[in-house]
């Protein structure tokens, strides 16, 4: 289990962000789809180096420029027998699985049965053992050919529970007994193996060879005939690899997420479709007003290129501390919802440095630039404003993660001359103190303000009375929550019913709302995606709501893609 560092104010969350990217190059790019283009080749591969048996590639630690979080970049498994070097390049090749690989800035390890011969249990714990030693496991990628067919549809497959996709050519008599849903593209695979997997996947044929679960699409089979194994991987990645990643969201968040022992099947989740974005990246950019350099990624809808000035609302998403930045665009899910509803979606590097606790010592942000952090950020958004004329200023909304979430609930407010309404995922009381300053004193507009938390959430902040069996422990008997006040979040809530006109709640009363410790004007059981809610509604002077606070079963600290419609459906009652 990871360690994690208390950290003061911005720095709190050490670690939730610590996923490694490679050093990028000062730029700002337009994006143009998933990847660039690629031309196959089945020459063979000769970048492979042999690590315990088995021979891998790691495009990121090659020094690959990332255009998107890591989050996203396929890992390659492939069993398909013993392989030497020469015997594991030349199957890559056949594949055409470098190119894929170089143009995602993904890795693939092609995996050696353990005892040099045949693959056995053994080589089921292995598997488990490498996948978890890779870091969090959101894209695992598994491919099966010939007799490593019939080991990933028989002894592999209830392992699969984590994987987000396989593509198996060949094999002779699996069955797939006990298999999760799972993503599969299946090519001359045995019957009972193929009907194994459309069962578990639950679902229905819905085009020639295509079967689609009617209410999740991600949970797709392809049942294919190809006559040879390039063409076999370039179908498989257009219908099934490109769609997913996969990640454990539920009893705790994916990079505490230890393989070995969740193994419940893991969530999909949708890649956006970045070839519908004008997406420009901003490495180290001048931001007119200020001094310094700074990064910010800008989704914008290609459709909305000649939308008429002032006609579409501006998303402003603040990542988790120390994350990527692309990780929250890109796993929050604003992105397919800027695609349905027509928004702009952009998200800064807003943290300027963190402090590990009980240290002076400053630590730079995930790219180690300076921070869209305060009025900053205000001078950024009047830039970005100017630069899309076709943003209405009278709905720009800032949403966060985490530590961005807290960030969020702080500029509602001290920016709520900009900000038409706030919404907070995940968020601890980090800024609450500050926000409550700003609020013993009001006389500016409401706020509108929603809050969502799930109830597995490891630092504890639902039930708001720090009773959660489910924060992290620091002690025998101890949590997180009960010991760092940064945790709490109830005065977060005093101070926006201050700010909202409300009557505020003097003391939290459990019995009053199991989550919360607030009487509601109204409780409302919901659904977000497939997990159930606790929505508690607070109306405004004019009866409307004005605040709502959620609380998400099996929910741990990370987004859950089905927020952002929720988010929306709130904001877009508000303009300022």
């Amino acid at each position: 289990m990871r360690k994690h560092t208390l950290m003061s104010r911005r720095g709190f969350l050490a670690g939730l962000g610590a996923v490694s990217a490679a050093v990028l190059a000062a730029c700002s790019r337009n994006g143009d789809g998933n990847a660039p283009a690629v031309q196959p080749s089945t020459e063979p591969f000769d970048k492979l180096v042999e690590v315990e048996g088995n021979f891998a590639y790691n495009a990121i630690e090659d020094g690959a420029e990332l255009h998107h979080s890591n989050l996203l970049s396929p890992n390659y498994y492939v069993f398909a027998g013993a392989k030497d070097a020469d015997g594991a390049a030349e199957l890559v090749g056949q594949l055409g699985l470098a190119q894929s690989i170089e143009a995602y800035v993904g890795a693939v390890t092609v995996v050696n049965p353990a005892d040099g011969g045949a693959y056995t249990a053994a080589d089921v714990d292995a598997f488990i053992e490498l996948a978890a030693s890779a870091g969090p496991a959101s894209n695992v990628k598994v491919i099966g050919v010939d007799e490593g067919a019939d080991f990933v549809l028989g002894a592999l497959a209830p392992k699969l529970y984590f994987v987000a996709g396989i593509m198996t050519f060949g094999g002779t008599d699996a069955d797939a007994a006990g298999v999760p849903f799972v993503p599969a593209y299946l090519c001359n695979a045995p019957q009972a193996a193929v009907d194994a997997i459309i069962a578990a996947n639950g679902a229905v044929k819905v085009g020639e060879d295509i079967y689609v679960n009617a209410d999740d699409p991600l949970k797709r089979v392809v049942v294919a005939g190809d006559a040879d194994i390039a063409t076999a991987f370039a179908s498989c990645w257009e219908q099934i690899f490109s769609k997913n990643y996969r990640q454990h969201n539920e009893r705790t968040e994916f990079y505490m997420a230890n393989i070995a022992e969740l193994t419940d099947p893991y969530p999909l989740y949708s890649i956006p479709d970045f070839s519908q974005f004008d997406y420009v990246e901003n490495y180290y950019a001048e931001v007119e007003g200020l001094e310094g350099s700074y990064t910010w990624f800008e989704y914008v809808p290609t459709r909305l290129a000649d939308a008429a000035e002032g006609s579409v609302p501006l998303i402003v998403t603040l990542h988790g501390n120390l994350n990527d930045t692309r990780v929250q665009a890109e796993s929050s899910g604003w992105l397919e919802l800027a695609l349905q509803e027509d928004l702009i979606v952009v998200a800064p590097e807003w943290q300027d440095v963190v402090y590990e606790s009980g240290s002076d010592e400053p630590l730079p942000n995930f790219f180690g630039c300076d921070g869209l952090q305060d009025d900053r950020i205000i001078t950024w958004l009047d830039m970005i404003k100017k630069k899309y004329p076709q943003i209405d200023g009278h709905r720009v909304y800032v949403t966060g993660l985490s530590a961005g979430s807290s960030a969020s609930e702080l500029y509602g407010v001290k920016y709520a001359d900009t900000f038409a309404a706030v919404g907070g995922v995940s968020g601890p009381g980090i800024d609450k103190e500050e926000i409550a300053e700003l609020a013993a004193d009001w006389n500016g507009p409401a706020v509108p303000f929603v809050y969502l938390c799930g109830d597995h959430d490891f630092f504890g902040m639902i039930p708001v009375d720090l009773s959660s069996p489910y924060a992290f422990p620091v002690d025998e008997g101890v949590t997180i929550a009960q010991v760092d006040p940064r945790v709490p979040i109830f005065p977060l809530i005093q101070a926006y019913q201050r700010i909202n006109g409300l009557t505020v709640s003097e003391d939290m009363d459990m019995s009053l709302n199991e989550w919360y410790g607030i009487a509601f004007d109204e409780t409302n059981d919901i659904m977000l995606g497939e997990k159930s809610a606790q929505e508690g509604v607070l109306n405004g002077a004019d009866g409307t709501p004005i605040m709502k606070l959620v609380a998400i079963k099996d929910q741990a600290h990370w987004n859950w893609k089905p927020e952002a419609a929720y988010l929306w459906e709130f904001f877009k009652g508000f303009t300022r």
